[in-house]
């Protein structure tokens, strides 16, 4: 029974290492850049948090144009009201 391995020991341990990879480095903004920005500093550049690089992710999908529905609507006009 020694030599069986544990099924959920893998996922764990690949669980571990994604957890400590995403924790690695230090917030961003930092509290000295929040301190300085409470004081009225403008803050363009922050200080590298030590983290890897996020990978380059690709164009978000923009709305496109109406296509007008492709079926016709009924059209209707504004009752008139009753002048007597």
């Amino acid at each position: 029974m020694a030599d069986v391995e544990d099924p959920g020991k893998a996922l764990r341990a690949k669980s571990q290492e994604e957890f400590a990879k995403r924790t690695k480095g230090k917030p961003t903004p930092t509290q000295d850049e929040l301190d300085r920005a409470n004081l009225g500093e403008h803050i363009t550049e922050h200080e590298a948090d030590g983290s890897d690089e996020e990978p380059a992710v690709g164009k978000q999908s923009e709305a496109k144009p109406a296509s007008g529905g492709g079926y016709q609507t009924r059209q209707a006009t504004p009752a008139r009201p009753k002048t007597e």
